[in-house]
């Protein structure tokens, strides 16, 4: 686990930033002030190198008490392979919403990182816990922003729960 090696949780969301609505980044920061030494790594294509982009992702984390310093913003037209790499610097991905993840939910699984999602009413909102179900992880699916948070919460202090994806999700 990174978190073995840096002595910290480290959050994951590798999606479109256009999945990255205000009330996204408010559970987000609310993960960060429950897991205050936890960083959160945010990765789109080259995405994040937009000032437009990468500011206003990091401002509305500044408006709401975390430090800019705790999400680090990784920007690259990774191949494939070094993609999938990233992955290696990550503990547990957070899912957007209402629109989830898909792809983005599987490279996670592939490479051995759990996701939590947020269920929502619609299918596009139901992909990511679907894919959590069928790998045994249903669990990470959650139905409220607060079950969202107390489940990262829960997830980063249990540092043997994360061990047993890690090495056997693929």
């Amino acid at each position: 686990l990174p978190a073995d090696e840096n002595g910290f949780i480290t959050f994951a969301s590798f999606n479109k930033p256009s999945k990255m609505n205000g009330a996204v980044l408010d559970v987000w920061s609310e993960i960060m002030r429950t897991v205050p030494d936890a960083r959160l790594i945010l990765k789109f294509k080259t995405y994040l190198d937009s000032p437009q982009i990468g500011q206003k992702l990091l401002g509305r984390f500044r408006q709401n008490g975390i430090s800019p310093e705790r999400i680090p913003l990784l920007s690259a037209e990774d191949r494939f392979h070094d993609h999938l790499a990233r992955y290696h610097q990550a503990d547990i991905g957070l899912d957007t919403f209402p629109f989830s993840g898909a792809t983005t939910t599987f490279q996670a699984l592939w490479m051995g990182v759990p996701v939590i999602s947020l269920a929502g009413e619609t299918f596009i909102s139901r992909a990511a816990g679907s894919l959590l179900h069928q790998v045994g992880l249903g669990d990470l699916t959650v139905n409220t922003p607060k079950a969202y948070v107390d489940c990262a919460r829960d997830l980063a202090g249990n540092l043997e729960q994360l061990r047993t994806p890690r090495a056997h999700l693929r």
